[in-house]
């Protein structure tokens, strides 16, 4: 993780994590606190924000096109808050929503706890921008529908332009979710077992409509969307080329 400058907006400087950096964070929390499971199942992400922070979500009217957000206090996490419908479990669809925002939330917890504390403290101080002594949702990071992206890619956002590091915190909480609902080690077991594979020493690649066929499976043994599940299998077994074991269709 670094610190990467900024030349407009609340913050001066923006957290950078890598990729594996993130995935690191999510298994070890999930490690942590008992949570993560032996063997291919659904993690219990409501278990681990309660761990975490020492809350449960609460479900209510968030405002029009938000599915959730999280409140920072001038320490902590204070309040995760979740569109009201999500609490409402209709059918897998609206669960595997409910799972995803909330991880989403839980990666902007874990992940951006320093700059938005900060954030509360400087209010607190009657320091910062105009920006932070005028804004009453200051501490509250709001995050709509297109925020929380199930198939949000591995590379980042440019750090650069307007609105910069909402990108980028975006992306990093997309990326959390992802790893903490389908731990890598465990989605390649999946697959393993699925496939019946047992050269562990060689690496596998998959043909898309492989993959294609591999995500309704994946999906159910770990409680997330076909779509964030096809988007995993995607980073973790990349097209074929000259090197490792291909299982063509």
């Amino acid at each position: 993780m670094k610190h990467v400058p900024l030349s407009s907006g609340p913050f001066r400087k923006w957290l950078f994590f890598q990729q594996d950096e993130i995935e690191k964070i999510a298994t070890d929390d999930l490690r942590a606190h008992g949570l993560l499971p032996e063997r291919p199942a659904p993690v219990n992400i409501d278990r681990l924000v309660a761990k975490l922070f020492g809350l449960d979500p609460v479900y209510e009217d968030a405002g029009e096109g938000v599915l959730g957000f999280i409140r920072f206090g001038a320490t902590k996490p204070e309040k995760i808050i979740l569109q009201a419908a999500l609490g409402e479990i209709a059918d897998a669809t609206r669960e595997h929503r409910r799972r995803s925002t909330l991880a989403h939330e839980c990666g902007h917890g874990r992940l951006h706890v320093v700059p938005f504390t900060e954030l509360v403290q400087a209010k607190r101080a009657g320091r910062g921008s105009e920006w932070v002594r005028d804004s009453r949702h200051h501490a509250n990071f709001l995050c709509r529908g297109g925020d929380v992206r199930e198939t949000e890619g591995a590379r980042p956002p440019p750090l650069s332009g307007l609105a910069a590091w909402e990108r980028m915190a975006e992306w990093q909480a997309n990326r959390y979710m992802a790893a903490v609902l389908a731990p890598a080690r465990l989605v390649r077991l999946a697959v393993d077992e699925l496939l019946n594979v047992r050269e562990a020493h060689v690496e596998l690649r998959l043909e898309a409509d492989r993959r294609e066929r591999l995500a309704p499976e994946i999906a159910r043994r770990f409680d997330v969307s076909r779509q964030l599940a096809a988007c995993r299998l995607s980073e973790l077994f990349p097209a074929p080329d000259a090197q490792g074991l291909l299982f063509a269709a």
